[in-house]
């Protein structure tokens, strides 16, 4: 199993001895591979802890290694230069190999959490840890009733559950809409505003499901290509909760992938 390990280069204490466990818990598995960068912080940390270790681990870097700890069992670059652009390439080669990505974060490397964000993009299991707990950010698909992502959220009003029924439409505007009775526009007025109230009147709920939802994948019966309120609230409405909390969003295409 290859683990894809990035983080900040501003390590503190407490960032270097998660680092120092996660790469212990990778020694009970045996059969762990770990891919690591090249830079300072948590980059040279986890080198250091898998030679400790004896897990083995290959540096991936952009043009010219920088850190590269001669126990490496091997290295590859992945870029022409050194800079933002060639360290993301660095970052994203890394994780296309990679079965899961852990990135350890000080809540403000953006190169962290773009990795982070690129991991859920191409459906690799992802995982961040902050040491204040810092939200990385929100992933939203939108996708047909059938999808079987295990992150997928039933929106609808005739099958939704739990956290579902709080974004699903009124069987008013989905039967208005469906005789023809209701314009596309008035349905998206009226599922906008009942949102709008919903959010108003209970702030703490959409608040902890924002927190707790690192990706999900929003679902409805419509077909592909329809006017169908997943987008409506994907593309308008989940974008402005998520900036009044303070949470970085990022909005996928329509999946139609399966995991």
């Amino acid at each position: 199993m290859k683990i894809a390990i990035s983080g900040s280069r501003n390590c503190t204490p407490a960032m270097g001895q998660y680092a120092r466990r996660a790469v212990e818990r990778a020694t009970k598995r045996g059969d762990v591979h770990i891919l690591v960068g090249d830079a300072t912080g948590i980059d040279t940390t986890v080198q250091q802890h898998c030679h400790e270790y004896q897990v083995p681990f290959t540096v991936h870097y952009a043009a010219t290694p920088r850190n590269l700890h001669p126990s490496a069992i091997g290295s590859e670059r992945c870029a022409k230069k050194n800079n933002k652009r060639g360290f993301g390439l660095r970052d994203r080669s890394m994780i296309r190999e990679a079965s899961l990505f852990l990135g350890i974060w000080d809540g403000e490397s953006a190169g962290t959490q773009a990795a982070y964000f690129f991991a859920q993009k191409i459906n690799i299991e992802a995982c961040m840890w902050s040491e204040n707990n810092v939200h990385p950010g929100i992933t939203v698909r939108t996708g047909r009733i059938n999808s079987t992502r295990a992150d997928k959220l039933d929106t609808t009003i005739k099958s939704g559950e739990g956290f579902g029924k709080q974004l699903a439409p009124t069987w008013d505007l989905v039967m208005g809409h469906k005789r023809g009775e209701v314009s596309d526009r008035e349905y998206t007025d009226g599922y906008l505003g009942l949102l709008e109230s919903r959010y108003a009147a209970n702030r703490q709920m959409w608040h902890d499901w924002m927190c707790q939802a690192r990706s999900v994948t929003l679902t409805c019966y419509c077909g592909a290509g329809k006017f169908c309120h997943r987008h409506l609230l994907a593309n308008r409405f989940l974008p402005q909760v998520a900036s009044d909390m303070g949470i970085p969003y990022q909005r996928l295409d329509e999946s139609y992938g399966f995991k």
